[in-house]
């Protein structure tokens, strides 16, 4: 029996600062949203504020280094309304602008079952959205992440974990004589480029998702890593036939060297194919990055876009050839790569 014991956190620096970066909402974009909830619901309470959850989900997945984003209720002070860790530029609050306008489409247009006046109001609103507008209430603020005495700020929990991933981006570690490029997957979470098996030629990649986790009774925080393996499909058993997706599949398309972007395929059963999740496609879209191929293409050839785009594999996925792989990864080597990672980070 091995008595030893192998951390796979570690602890953090004391005195670290960081500038965060806020973004206030319109005050007028909040008037007209509150307006088109209580067109679109009869019921609606001003104290539980605009359904702004799926917006939030958004934003996480598609505007880096996002740290909060506050609800929006008739008397909410919106000054703070998005902190950021990284500095908003010109490109980001467009994108972030096109982002919400995605969201009240999505919320307030596109559901078959709106309003028709809230609808026509929402659809105005769209078109009257500035960018500019978002940009005016910014502010910044300096923080200390991490104190003396072991514990750390509420700002932390995410700062900490977004600033060790955009330090980590690009980096190399070795595991077993092989070499893995670290890159971003999503928030908190970073992903090696696909390594093949030795035996069988089917690829995977090792995951990092790192977090911020305390330790009671005296509450000291730890950076925490937790490493795992992900396989990808390999291929379709037929090329004539797509296979049917009794769950969304989140696939990992490579937009730069060091950067992938998940857009989930679902089966569309209005279009009866596989089809691209639509406000994920618009936001894909909203980038500018080179233009989706169909998702039923995808689906149907999966090895004849590995190159850019790889499809996550579970075991017993109908249709697809399974993924089989000779590695195991013992204790001890997550100990070794998830120290390498933590190190590099300098955190």
């Amino acid at each position: 029996m091995n008595h030893k014991i192998y951390p796979l956190a570690y602890k953090l620096s004391p005195k670290q600062t960081c500038t965060l970066y806020y973004l206030g909402f319109p005050a007028s974009w909040k008037a007209a949203l509150l307006n088109i909830a209580r067109k679109t619901n009869p019921k609606f309470k001003d104290e539980y504020g605009l359904p702004t959850n799926a917006l939030k989900k958004l934003v996480d997945s598609w505007m880096e280094g996002i740290i909060a984003l506050a609800p929006l209720k008739k008397d909410s002070h919106d000054e703070r309304w998005l902190t950021s860790c990284y500095e908003y530029s010109e490109k980001n609050i467009q994108a972030l602008c096109s982002i919400i306008k995605t969201w009240v489409k999505a919320t307030y247009i596109t559901p078959s079952r709106v309003n028709p006046l809230a609808k026509k109001i929402a659809k105005e609103f769209c078109d009257t959205m500035n960018w500019e507008e978002l940009a005016v209430v910014r502010s910044t603020d300096e923080v200390c992440l991490t104190l003396e005495d072991g514990t750390v700020c509420e700002a932390a929990y995410q700062a900490i974990p977004l600033l060790a991933i955009n330090r980590l981006l690009g980096k190399e570690i070795s595991l077993s004589g092989q070499t893995l490029h670290l890159c971003y997957a999503a928030k908190n979470q970073l992903v090696s480029d696909p390594i093949a098996d030795m035996k069988s030629h089917h690829q995977y990649s090792f995951v990092f998702d790192l977090s911020v986790r305390t330790t009671p009774p005296k509450r000291k925080a730890l950076l925490l890593c937790q490493m795992s393996i992900r396989r990808w499909i390999p291929d379709n058993y037929n090329k004539e036939r797509t296979p049917f997706l009794t769950n969304a599949v989140n696939s990992h398309i490579k937009i730069s060297e060091d950067k992938y972007c998940q857009v989930p395929i679902g089966y569309g059963y209005t279009a009866k194919q596989p089809v691209w999740k639509e406000q994920d496609k618009e936001c894909y879209n909203i980038w500018g990055y080179e233009q989706l191929p169909s998702a039923e293409a995808v689906v149907r050839n999966p090895a004849a876009y590995a190159e850019k785009i790889l499809l996550p594999y579970k075991n017993g996925m109908a249709g697809f050839v399974a993924s089989k792989s000779e590695l195991v990864c013992p204790l001890l080597t997550r100990r070794h790569c998830t120290g390498q990672c933590l190190l590099c980070s300098e955190i």
